[in-house]
Formats: C-alpha cells, sequence, structure tokens
C-alpha cells in the first residue's frame, strides 16, 4: 500500500460537497459567498455609462447597393432593339444614382457590361466611350 505524498495530494482535485437531499444529477454548488447586490446609485451609474457609450457610436452608414451582376433576375437587359435603348438608359441611370455611380468612366463600363458580346465591341469602339469627357 503507498502512501499519498505532498505532491499527489496537490494533484487531487478537490471534493466538491453535495448539499445534504440535493437529488441526483444536479451538480454541486460552487462554494463561493454571495454576491452583494448593487444598490440603485450603482444601477444608475452604470446605465449612464452605458447610454454614453451608445450616443458616442458612429451612426451606421448603410452599405451602398451594388449594380445587379449579368444574368441576375433584377439585371438590366437591353434587346438590340432601338425602341427600347430610351427605357435602357431611364433604367440605368435610376441604377446609378441608387448605387452613387457617378464618373462617366464608370458608367460607360456598367451600361456596356449588361450587353451581348457583339454589341459590347460596338459601344466600346465608339469615341465617345474611349472618351471621359463626351457621354
Amino acid at each position: 500500500m503507498t502512501t499519498p505524498t505532498a505532491t499527489s495530494a496537490l494533484q487531487e482535485p478537490p471534493v466538491a460537497l453535495k448539499p445534504e437531499g440535493a437529488p441526483d444529477g444536479i451538480p454541486p454548488a460552487v462554494n463561493a459567498p454571495p454576491a452583494a447586490a448593487p444598490t440603485t446609485a450603482q444601477l444608475i451609474e452604470l446605465l449612464g455609462h452605458f447610454v454614453v457609450q451608445l450616443a458616442n457610436q458612429p451612426a451606421h452608414e448603410p452599405r451602398t447597393p451594388e449594380m445587379p451582376a449579368k444574368g441576375h433576375s433584377a439585371a438590366l437587359k437591353f434587346d438590340d432593339e432601338p425602341a427600347n435603348l430610351e427605357s435602357y438608359f431611364t433604367e440605368l441611370e435610376y441604377q446609378f444614382d441608387r448605387c452613387r455611380i457617378t464618373s462617366t468612366h464608370n458608367r460607360k463600363v456598367q451600361a456596356v457590361c449588361y450587353l451581348d458580346a457583339a454589341l459590347r465591341r460596338v459601344w466600346r469602339g465608339t469615341d465617345a466611350y474611349g472618351n471621359d469627357d463626351r457621354t
């Protein structure tokens, strides 16, 4: 039979005592003194601290919407019919305003991205496309 040494006694976890009459399956309570309830003044001070923290936070800026991806159900469509060109540009203007696209170059890039490949080549080949001073 071995006798416990000082080091082995230190390595054993302390035994938690279960209160008398406590049902099985309930873990024993931690042996700590109960915390004192905060005073009304402490609660008011804590609430004031949180209110100041909230007031000092910057306002949340809403995320700027992005142009819908080509092929998405909300994406613009132009079917190469001259009669539909005006409505295509009207919808583009709405989307540019919604997405805060103000640069002439970026507007041109977005305008041609919804076209089919052949029509996109034609539009990119115009003088106006290559010159950001022209719309």
